[in-house]
């Protein structure tokens, strides 16, 4: 109660995560297991208010079950995961992750590039043509 988003410290690193409400205790801080790592440019958190939570999206770099969330916690047993649902039995954001996790797993399988180097791919060809940009001579031609 009276906690609000800029009370929250989520700090998540390539190998690493701290989450908690700033001048209290952090609620998880550790190391992800089994060396594994996550693109931090891919994830991210958000706070519900009316309900005091934290919700957190980990972008894995591999698309694997793990364990546990970090080193030392509860290991997950992966047996009680209900992997058999549908895509559409989930709400419309969880079936465009799923849809992206999958799309991406298909585009490195066939060593194409995956949606985030897509998207990266997309902008930086668009900077190229930008007034000032380093690709492009005094004249506005390409060097």
């Amino acid at each position: 109660p009276g906690t609000n988003s800029k009370d929250i410290v989520c700090e998540i690193d390539p190998g690493t995560i701290r989450v908690g409400v700033k001048g209290k205790s952090l609620i998880l801080e550790g190391n992800y297991p089994e060396n594994y790592k996550v693109n931090t440019g891919e994830c991210f958190w958000s706070f519900e208010e009316a309900e005091n939570t934290i919700t957190i999206s980990l972008d894995k770099r591999e698309q694997t079950w793990w364990p546990s969330v970090v080193q030392g916690e509860p290991e997950i047993d992966t047996q009680n995961v209900d992997s058999k649902r549908k895509v559409d039995e989930y709400d419309d954001e969880t079936q465009a992750t799923i849809r992206r996790i999958m799309f991406d797993q298909n585009q490195k399988r066939k060593g194409l590039p995956t949606s985030g180097e897509i998207t990266t791919n997309g902008v930086l060809e668009k900077a190229k043509y930008i007034k000032g940009s380093p690709f492009l001579n005094d004249d506005g031609s390409m060097k």
